[in-house]
């Protein structure tokens, strides 16, 4: 059995056990292991980032109550950081707190006075964690997740179309999923391509719906 207590992580030679923490720990965090929770709670006085960070998603994937203000002080502390900053907005994107309703975490990043919509590494912290890590809610059952980022390409697409060409590629993924999934999904990509589509963007959704 592996044994995660009583290491020092903050020592270089733990950076592979790092590494490994980093992809299971979250995951037992998901099925409330206490062990997990206990060590993420230790992990939140590292002055490492990457410890840091390790910790804050154990507690994301917990949908522990206490999540959001684990990543208030995050921001608190590092929002003078531009690169840190977009940290704090990936864990931000894939936060879908118990105590909250369907979007209202990741539509108040897009009001929140860091998100720029001219700039393409906000966008992709943003929208593109949402969508790749944020499963529950992006794979809504009733749609909202695929009527919110459609949404978003549509307004993104005047803006700067590379990024919402590269934005669209998880919708057009559509063929993945069941027969019922892929009529939802192929309903957004044809409202995003009625919206007058930029050529790049136009291209993508042609090639994966014809």
């Amino acid at each position: 059995m592996l044994n995660l207590k009583n290491h020092n992580y903050e020592d270089k030679k733990y950076i592979g056990s790092r590494d490994l923490l980093s992809i299971i720990l979250p995951y037992l965090g998901y099925i409330d292991n206490q062990d997990a929770l206990n060590i993420a709670s230790s992990f939140l006085k590292s002055k490492n980032m990457t410890i840091l960070t390790i910790g804050i998603k154990c507690f994301i994937q917990n949908r522990h109550p206490d999540t959001l203000k684990f990543l208030n002080n995050f921001y608190k502390k590092f929002y003078k950081n531009n690169l840190v900053l977009q940290k704090w907005f990936e864990m931000m994107a894939s936060l879908n707190p118990k105590n909250q309703s369907n979007l209202t975490v990741i539509k108040s990043l897009l009001k929140h006075k860091k998100f720029d919509y001219k700039n393409p590494n906000t966008i992709r912290s943003v929208l593109g964690t949402f969508q790749r890590e944020n499963i529950q809610l992006f794979h809504a059952n009733d749609g909202s997740g695929y009527d919110f980022i459609s949404k978003q390409i549509i307004k993104i697409d005047k803006i700067n179309p590379q990024v919402s060409s590269r934005l669209v590629l998880p919708l057009t993924l559509f063929t993945n999923y069941t027969f019922e999934r892929r009529d939802k999904i192929l309903k957004y990509l044809k409202i995003i391509s009625n919206n007058n589509p930029s050529k790049d963007l136009n291209e993508i959704i042609s090639k994966a719906i014809n």
